[in-house]
């Protein structure tokens, strides 16, 4: 990503539009997927630690204290 935004910026300053955009819309994707991948993997985490262990299946549907 920021790879993209270093030629991004390197092509408005030489005035390239078309190549500014192009890599602004490639940095925008790139954050935009590294996004869904974080939430990944902050759900994959979150279900690990609450993870239900195997006596724990025996409590189900009882109070616990």
């Amino acid at each position: 990503m920021l790879e993209a935004r270093e030629l991004a910026k390197s092509a408005r300053e030489r005035g390239d539009k078309e190549a500014e955009q192009h890599h602004s819309k490639d940095a925008l994707t790139f954050h935009a997927i590294e996004g869904v991948h974080n939430r990944n993997r902050a759900k994959l985490i979150f279900d690990e630690k609450n993870k239900v262990r195997g006596d724990s299946v025996k409590m189900r549907g009882r109070a616990c204290s």
